[in-house]
């Protein structure tokens, strides 16, 4: 089941960002996430279910429903493993995937990156050596 970001908006009283995304898939697994929102289920003027949350997720996201507590769940097992390979890297290589890491992500929720390129070993220039 996929959701896609259609919007977001500021929530009264608290001022916090809320993201909504449609929810597409199966009669079976639309049935499921109606099941799982219970009181919170809601949908557009269309029909089509609607997913909120206050966490930023790509702009098409896999959701999935915890087999334990029974919740809907943006399936970020891809985000958790670039995560973690830049925890398992150290200095210019760390700091090199962290941009790519970066850069994805931002692209994934339609973004680019404003940030101050990480210099890699090729770009940097000892000073007072330049011809």
């Amino acid at each position: 089941m996929k959701a896609t970001k259609e919007g977001s908006y500021k929530k009264v009283g608290t001022g916090n960002d809320v993201y909504r995304y449609i929810v597409s898939g199966t009669d079976a697994e639309l049935a499921a996430f109606k099941a799982a929102q219970g009181d919170m289920f809601r949908e557009t003027e269309n029909g089509q279910p609607i997913w909120f949350t206050t966490n930023v997720y790509p702009n098409v996201v896999e959701l999935g429903i915890s087999q334990k507590s029974g919740k809907v769940f943006p399936n970020t097992a891809e985000l958790d493993a670039m995560k973690n390979l830049v925890k398992q890297n150290k200095g210019l290589v760390a700091e090199a995937l962290a941009k790519l890491v970066a850069e994805k992500l931002l692209a994934s929720i339609g973004r680019t990156s404003a940030a101050t390129a990480v210099n890699t070993p090729a770009e940097v220039k000892s000073e007072g050596l330049e011809a």
